[in-house]
Protein backbone atom coordinates (compact mmCIF):
# COMPACT_ATOMS: atom_id res chain seq x y z
CA UNK A 1 0.00 0.00 0.00
CA UNK A 2 1.34 3.58 -1.09
CA UNK A 3 2.07 5.96 1.84
CA UNK A 4 1.36 9.15 1.04
CA UNK A 5 3.28 12.31 2.86
CA UNK A 6 1.41 15.51 3.47
CA UNK A 7 4.66 18.68 3.33
CA UNK A 8 3.42 21.25 5.66
CA UNK A 9 5.10 24.24 7.41
CA UNK A 10 5.73 23.00 11.04
CA UNK A 11 4.09 26.32 12.85
CA UNK A 12 0.62 25.24 14.98
CA UNK A 13 -1.62 26.82 12.69
CA UNK A 14 -0.04 24.99 9.52
CA UNK A 15 -0.25 21.66 11.10
CA UNK A 16 -4.40 22.36 12.32
CA UNK A 17 -4.52 23.00 8.54
CA UNK A 18 -2.95 19.84 7.37
CA UNK A 19 -4.34 17.99 9.99
CA UNK A 20 -7.86 18.35 8.23
CA UNK A 21 -6.44 16.89 4.87
CA UNK A 22 -5.36 14.12 6.80
CA UNK A 23 -8.45 13.64 8.47
CA UNK A 24 -10.17 13.31 5.38
CA UNK A 25 -8.45 11.09 3.24
CA UNK A 26 -8.31 8.60 6.73
CA UNK A 27 -11.66 7.79 5.50
CA UNK A 28 -10.14 6.38 2.47
CA UNK A 29 -8.67 3.72 4.41
CA UNK A 30 -4.69 4.77 2.99
CA UNK A 31 -1.56 5.58 4.73
CA UNK A 32 -0.28 9.29 5.62
CA UNK A 33 2.07 10.62 7.02
CA UNK A 34 2.53 14.45 8.00
CA UNK A 35 6.01 15.61 7.13
CA UNK A 36 6.14 19.07 8.93
CA UNK A 37 9.21 21.91 7.28
CA UNK A 38 10.59 24.68 8.12
CA UNK A 39 10.63 27.28 5.32
CA UNK A 40 12.61 30.20 4.87
CA UNK A 41 9.99 32.43 5.83
CA UNK A 42 9.41 30.47 8.88
CA UNK A 43 13.20 31.29 9.56
CA UNK A 44 13.70 34.96 9.04
CA UNK A 45 12.01 36.95 11.44
CA UNK A 46 13.38 40.24 11.64
CA UNK A 47 12.76 41.77 8.34
CA UNK A 48 9.45 42.20 6.13
CA UNK A 49 8.48 39.76 3.28
CA UNK A 50 8.52 42.16 0.59
CA UNK A 51 12.42 42.84 1.15
CA UNK A 52 13.24 39.21 1.44
CA UNK A 53 12.02 37.66 -1.39
CA UNK A 54 7.96 37.70 -0.81
CA UNK A 55 5.50 35.23 -0.65
CA UNK A 56 7.18 32.05 -2.34
CA UNK A 57 9.80 31.97 0.74
CA UNK A 58 6.87 30.14 3.16
CA UNK A 59 6.28 27.32 0.11
CA UNK A 60 9.54 27.13 -1.93
CA UNK A 61 10.31 24.46 0.07
CA UNK A 62 7.27 22.21 0.39
CA UNK A 63 7.11 22.32 -3.53
CA UNK A 64 10.64 21.30 -3.65
CA UNK A 65 9.54 18.59 -1.71
CA UNK A 66 6.56 17.75 -3.85
CA UNK A 67 8.97 17.97 -7.04
CA UNK A 68 11.61 16.01 -6.08
CA UNK A 69 9.04 13.05 -5.04
CA UNK A 70 9.43 13.79 -0.87
CA UNK A 71 6.01 14.74 -0.41
CA UNK A 72 2.89 13.61 -2.25
CA UNK A 73 0.50 16.45 -0.91
CA UNK A 74 0.73 19.72 -0.38
CA UNK A 75 -0.83 22.00 2.10
CA UNK A 76 -0.83 25.69 1.89
CA UNK A 77 -3.10 28.81 3.18
CA UNK A 78 -3.87 30.10 0.03
CA UNK A 79 -3.02 33.64 0.47
CA UNK A 80 0.51 32.66 1.23
CA UNK A 81 1.26 31.32 -2.51
CA UNK A 82 2.44 33.75 -5.06
CA UNK A 83 0.08 33.62 -8.58
CA UNK A 84 2.00 31.72 -10.83
CA UNK A 85 2.85 28.12 -9.89
CA UNK A 86 5.97 25.95 -9.98
CA UNK A 87 5.77 23.79 -13.38
CA UNK A 88 4.80 20.49 -12.70
CA UNK A 89 2.53 21.21 -9.66
CA UNK A 90 -1.08 21.78 -9.47
CA UNK A 91 -3.66 23.13 -7.22
CA UNK A 92 -6.28 20.62 -7.25
CA UNK A 93 -8.49 21.54 -4.14
CA UNK A 94 -9.56 24.27 -2.33
CA UNK A 95 -11.41 23.73 1.14
CA UNK A 96 -14.56 25.36 2.09
CA UNK A 97 -13.52 28.96 3.51
CA UNK A 98 -13.22 30.26 6.92
CA UNK A 99 -14.50 33.43 7.53
CA UNK A 100 -12.02 35.93 5.64
CA UNK A 101 -12.10 39.41 7.33
CA UNK A 102 -9.39 40.44 9.43
CA UNK A 103 -9.41 41.24 12.51
CA UNK A 104 -7.71 44.25 15.26
CA UNK A 105 -6.32 42.59 18.58
CA UNK A 106 -5.27 44.38 21.45
CA UNK A 107 -4.85 41.84 24.35
CA UNK A 108 -4.52 37.99 24.53
CA UNK A 109 -5.87 35.96 27.24
CA UNK A 110 -3.51 32.59 27.37
CA UNK A 111 -5.32 31.23 30.31
CA UNK A 112 -8.68 31.41 28.58
CA UNK A 113 -7.31 31.45 24.92
CA UNK A 114 -9.23 34.50 24.29
CA UNK A 115 -8.14 37.88 21.95
CA UNK A 116 -10.10 41.32 22.87
CA UNK A 117 -9.87 43.97 20.02
CA UNK A 118 -11.66 47.39 19.38
CA UNK A 119 -12.44 48.71 16.00
CA UNK A 120 -9.70 51.60 14.43
CA UNK A 121 -11.61 54.46 15.42
CA UNK A 122 -11.46 53.35 19.16
CA UNK A 123 -7.48 53.46 19.21
CA UNK A 124 -6.05 55.95 20.93
CA UNK A 125 -4.45 58.91 19.83
CA UNK A 126 -1.03 57.50 17.70
CA UNK A 127 -1.25 54.11 18.41
CA UNK A 128 0.85 51.72 17.42
CA UNK A 129 0.14 48.76 15.12
CA UNK A 130 1.62 45.90 14.34
CA UNK A 131 1.42 44.48 10.74
CA UNK A 132 4.05 43.51 7.88
CA UNK A 133 1.15 43.37 4.77
CA UNK A 134 1.21 46.28 2.62
CA UNK A 135 -1.98 45.99 1.88
CA UNK A 136 -3.22 46.33 5.67
CA UNK A 137 -0.37 49.32 6.31
CA UNK A 138 -1.94 51.41 3.40
CA UNK A 139 -5.63 50.69 5.08
CA UNK A 140 -4.96 51.12 8.38
CA UNK A 141 -3.00 54.61 7.44
CA UNK A 142 -6.20 55.25 5.26
CA UNK A 143 -8.60 55.38 7.73
CA UNK A 144 -6.10 56.89 10.83
CA UNK A 145 -3.43 59.16 9.64
CA UNK A 146 -1.78 59.38 13.31
CA UNK A 147 -1.08 55.66 13.80
CA UNK A 148 2.68 54.32 13.81
CA UNK A 149 2.83 51.19 11.79
CA UNK A 150 5.20 48.50 12.60
CA UNK A 151 6.36 45.44 10.59
CA UNK A 152 5.61 42.65 13.20
CA UNK A 153 6.30 38.34 12.14
CA UNK A 154 6.42 34.90 13.83
CA UNK A 155 3.12 32.72 13.99
CA UNK A 156 0.10 33.30 15.96
CA UNK A 157 1.28 32.50 19.08
CA UNK A 158 4.94 34.53 18.82
CA UNK A 159 2.92 37.65 17.29
CA UNK A 160 0.06 37.38 20.22
CA UNK A 161 3.19 37.37 23.00
CA UNK A 162 3.83 40.74 21.76
CA UNK A 163 1.09 42.59 22.27
CA UNK A 164 0.60 45.47 25.14
CA UNK A 165 4.94 45.07 25.44
CA UNK A 166 5.84 47.00 21.78
CA UNK A 167 2.20 47.16 20.45
CA UNK A 168 -1.15 48.62 21.50
CA UNK A 169 -2.29 46.53 18.54
CA UNK A 170 -1.97 43.60 15.90
CA UNK A 171 -3.63 42.54 12.50
CA UNK A 172 -4.60 38.72 12.24
CA UNK A 173 -6.47 37.14 9.80
CA UNK A 174 -9.39 36.00 11.88
CA UNK A 175 -9.61 32.43 10.15
CA UNK A 176 -6.19 31.44 11.52
CA UNK A 177 -7.39 32.11 15.00
CA UNK A 178 -10.19 30.47 14.28
CA UNK A 179 -8.73 27.48 13.55
CA UNK A 180 -6.65 27.73 16.25
CA UNK A 181 -9.48 27.63 18.73
CA UNK A 182 -8.80 31.07 20.07
CA UNK A 183 -12.10 32.79 20.88
CA UNK A 184 -12.50 36.28 19.33
CA UNK A 185 -13.94 39.60 20.52
CA UNK A 186 -16.77 40.28 17.98
CA UNK A 187 -15.73 43.87 18.29
CA UNK A 188 -12.44 43.30 17.11
CA UNK A 189 -13.85 42.03 13.25
CA UNK A 190 -12.78 44.23 11.03
CA UNK A 191 -15.68 44.18 8.28
CA UNK A 192 -14.85 44.67 4.09
CA UNK A 193 -16.02 48.45 4.28
CA UNK A 194 -12.81 49.04 6.66
CA UNK A 195 -10.31 46.36 5.26
CA UNK A 196 -10.72 44.37 2.48
CA UNK A 197 -8.97 40.72 2.66
CA UNK A 198 -6.04 39.56 0.54
CA UNK A 199 -6.88 37.26 -2.73
CA UNK A 200 -7.02 33.94 -1.28
CA UNK A 201 -7.26 34.66 2.45
CA UNK A 202 -9.53 31.99 4.37
CA UNK A 203 -8.98 29.11 1.86
CA UNK A 204 -6.85 26.12 2.10
CA UNK A 205 -5.12 25.06 -1.08
CA UNK A 206 -4.01 21.46 -1.48
CA UNK A 207 -1.48 20.71 -4.21
CA UNK A 208 0.46 17.72 -6.04
CA UNK A 209 2.01 17.01 -8.70
CA UNK A 210 0.06 17.13 -12.30
CA UNK A 211 1.19 13.56 -13.15
CA UNK A 212 -0.54 12.20 -9.77
CA UNK A 213 -3.07 11.16 -10.81
CA UNK A 214 -4.14 8.63 -7.53
CA UNK A 215 -3.31 11.77 -5.81
CA UNK A 216 -5.60 14.08 -7.43
CA UNK A 217 -8.29 11.76 -7.57
CA UNK A 218 -8.45 12.12 -3.84
CA UNK A 219 -8.03 14.99 -3.23
CA UNK A 220 -10.77 16.10 -5.55
CA UNK A 221 -13.52 15.17 -3.45
CA UNK A 222 -12.42 17.71 -0.50
CA UNK A 223 -12.76 20.43 -2.82
CA UNK A 224 -15.65 23.24 -2.39
CA UNK A 225 -16.94 24.70 -5.77
CA UNK A 226 -17.70 28.22 -4.15
CA UNK A 227 -13.77 28.05 -2.58
CA UNK A 228 -11.83 27.14 -5.40
CA UNK A 229 -14.60 30.08 -7.76
CA UNK A 230 -13.93 32.67 -5.31
CA UNK A 231 -9.93 31.72 -5.93
CA UNK A 232 -9.80 31.49 -9.53
CA UNK A 233 -11.44 35.00 -9.58
CA UNK A 234 -9.19 36.62 -6.39
CA UNK A 235 -5.87 35.15 -8.04
CA UNK A 236 -6.95 36.16 -11.88
CA UNK A 237 -7.91 39.75 -10.45
CA UNK A 238 -4.23 40.16 -8.86
CA UNK A 239 -2.34 38.42 -11.95
CA UNK A 240 -3.77 40.49 -14.21
CA UNK A 241 -3.26 43.81 -12.25
CA UNK A 242 -0.30 45.92 -14.29
CA UNK A 243 2.63 46.78 -11.85
CA UNK A 244 1.56 44.22 -8.86
CA UNK A 245 4.38 42.60 -6.42
CA UNK A 246 4.29 41.25 -2.95
CA UNK A 247 5.08 44.82 -1.96
CA UNK A 248 1.60 46.18 -3.45
CA UNK A 249 -1.03 47.22 -1.49
CA UNK A 250 -3.71 45.32 -3.29
CA UNK A 251 -7.37 42.99 -1.30
CA UNK A 252 -9.80 41.67 -3.08
CA UNK A 253 -12.36 39.49 -2.11
CA UNK A 254 -15.30 37.26 -3.62
CA UNK A 255 -18.17 36.02 -2.38
CA UNK A 256 -19.86 33.35 -3.81
CA UNK A 257 -23.13 32.33 -3.56
CA UNK A 258 -26.03 29.81 -5.47
CA UNK A 259 -26.69 32.80 -7.36
CA UNK A 260 -24.37 35.76 -7.55
CA UNK A 261 -20.22 36.82 -6.88
CA UNK A 262 -19.85 39.76 -4.45
CA UNK A 263 -16.37 41.45 -4.98
CA UNK A 264 -14.62 44.09 -3.15
CA UNK A 265 -11.41 45.44 -4.35
CA UNK A 266 -9.08 48.22 -2.62
CA UNK A 267 -6.10 49.23 -4.37
CA UNK A 268 -3.60 52.32 -3.67
CA UNK A 269 -2.72 54.73 -6.15
CA UNK A 270 -0.64 58.02 -5.51
CA UNK A 271 -1.24 57.34 -1.57
CA UNK A 272 -4.59 57.00 -1.79
CA UNK A 273 -6.86 53.84 -0.64
CA UNK A 274 -9.87 53.24 -3.08
CA UNK A 275 -12.41 50.46 -2.55
CA UNK A 276 -15.01 49.69 -4.61
CA UNK A 277 -17.70 46.32 -4.28
CA UNK A 278 -19.42 45.15 -8.03
CA UNK A 279 -22.30 42.24 -7.73
CA UNK A 280 -22.74 39.65 -10.86
CA UNK A 281 -24.37 36.79 -11.60
CA UNK A 282 -22.77 33.36 -10.72
CA UNK A 283 -22.23 32.35 -14.18
CA UNK A 284 -20.54 35.66 -15.22
CA UNK A 285 -17.37 34.62 -17.19
CA UNK A 286 -14.31 35.45 -15.19
CA UNK A 287 -12.90 37.61 -18.54
CA UNK A 288 -16.15 39.65 -17.66
CA UNK A 289 -15.40 40.09 -14.19
CA UNK A 290 -11.68 40.62 -14.40
CA UNK A 291 -11.84 43.72 -17.63
CA UNK A 292 -15.08 45.54 -15.07
CA UNK A 293 -12.73 45.43 -12.09
CA UNK A 294 -9.45 46.34 -13.97
CA UNK A 295 -11.62 48.93 -15.81
CA UNK A 296 -12.50 50.46 -12.19
CA UNK A 297 -8.78 50.45 -10.83
CA UNK A 298 -8.03 53.72 -10.64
Amino acid sequence: MRTFVIGTRGSPLALAQAKFVEDYLLHHKISLIIHPLKTTGDKIHDKPLYDIGGKALFSKEIEQCLLEKRADIGVHSLKDLETPRPKGLELVTYLPRADARDVLITRFDAKTNTVQGCSIRELPDKATIGTSAPRRMAQLKHHRADLTIIPVRGNVGTRLSKLGHDYNGIVFAKAGLDRLGIQIDPQAILDMDTIVPAAGQGIVAVECRCDDEEAKSLLRGMNDPHSEKAALIERGYIERLPGTSCCSAVGVHASVTDEHIHIYVMREEEGRCMTFCHSFPKDTPHDHLWKVLLGNSF
